[in-house]
């Protein structure tokens, strides 16, 4: 996963999760459970090794040569 990509996910998963909990739902429940999934989907993707940019590239030339 690119660096890019990344930020962009963990981005997009933030702010999702940060409506949702503010905007969808009055349970403290709720809100506490989004939370550990946040907190954990976070910590799971910061884990993930960032690929250097030759290597997205070269995935990115199979990707159309298949």
């Amino acid at each position: 996963m690119s660096l890019k990509m990344k930020i962009w996910t963990l981005s997009l998963l933030w702010i999702t999760i940060v409506c949702t909990a503010t905007l969808a739902t009055d349970s403290l429940t709720i809100r506490i459970i989004l939370a550990v999934v946040l907190i954990g989907v976070t910590i799971h993707i910061l884990l993930i090794k960032t690929a250097k940019k030759d290597t997205v590239m070269f995935s990115n030339r199979l990707n159309k040569q298949n």
